[in-house]
């Protein structure tokens, strides 16, 4: 077998990775990657390991007649505690796929935990980027985290777009909350996802901008709520918040959003039929229309 070591300075990474990313992705700090077997066109050739590492979930490692089992090894730059990680399958030929593979981690790459063991997985779809958890139990900080693949779905060949570990930690904030009122008893919220780590969202409202109340949580990647059964003509201040198992984000901005001076939803007075007239129209004659 082929062993090749890949170092990436922290600046390198730095630049590969999107700022969601870099803000959570333990590979994202820098170290040294290692895989037990390359392409033959070497790490940064056109599907050597590197692309494990680039971002790009339509770019992949390529191995044609690996041998099993095949790893792919990440030294910390400083040891670091691991509680999910991502594995995003390659582009076609899904024979190619992992389907059976351990996580271990290390402080001196002799001696392993076993973090993780999968068996049978299948990836439903290509370039599917599949989040794994690591057990609380054995998550602690380590320099050396392993992925060791034994089987693949079922041809001699092997490839995988990303990988990606991922630290316990909060997620990062949402950012850019706005509101419209659109009735006297409702106000539809909005707002900016930046983390990639959440299991939801609460929503938190109040009249007076010092009592706030939960109104809701919403599943992750849910960037809107209604707010409903408010008072008619009255201000209301809202905020969101990013969640997950590891902890809450701070709060976003605040927002102060009045409900109308009535009742019911906004209509659409266009829709109740009428007759439509222009100072001037196309060349063309107007098409007939059509009263409700």
């Amino acid at each position: 077998m082929n062993n090749r070591t890949i170092k990436i300075t922290c600046f390198t990474i730095l630049m590969l990775f999107s700022i969601q990313a870099a803000a959570q992705d333990i590979i994202s700090y820098g170290g040294t990657l290692t895989v037990s077997q390359d392409n033959p066109g070497g790490p940064g050739g056109g599907e050597g390991s590197l692309k494990l590492i680039d971002n790009n979930p339509n770019s992949k490692i390529y191995v044609g007649g690996v041998a099993l089992p095949w790893y792919m090894q990440w030294q910390c730059t400083n040891p670091a505690r691991a509680a999910q990680y991502v594995l995003t399958s390659g582009g076609d030929a899904p024979t190619r796929d992992p389907k059976n593979w351990q996580l271990m981690g290390s402080n001196d790459a002799a001696s392993w935990t076993t973090l993780d063991t999968r068996a049978n997985e299948v990836f439903s779809g290509r370039n599917q980027a599949r989040i794994f958890d690591v057990p609380a139990a054995v998550q602690a900080l380590y320099k050396y985290y392993r992925v060791t693949i034994s089987a693949t779905n079922g041809s001699s060949a092997f490839q995988l777009s990303e990988w990606r570990l991922l630290e316990g930690l909060p997620p990062a904030p949402p950012t850019a909350l706005a509101g419209l009122a659109t009735a006297g008893s409702e106000v539809l919220l909005s707002w900016e996802d930046n983390a990639p780590n959440e299991s939801g969202f609460e929503v938190e409202r109040s009249e007076n901008g010092v009592d706030f109340i939960k109104v809701t949580t919403t599943p992750a990647n849910q960037l809107n709520y209604a707010s409903t059964g408010l008072l008619v003509n009255t201000p209301y201040q809202f905020r969101v918040r990013a969640i997950n198992t590891y902890g809450n984000s701070a709060w976003s901005n605040t927002i102060v959003i009045p409900t109308l001076n009535q009742s019911g939803i906004l209509t659409d007075v266009t829709d109740d039929g009428g007759i439509l007239a222009v100072s001037k129209d196309n060349d063309g004659a107007p098409q007939p229309m059509k009263d409700h």
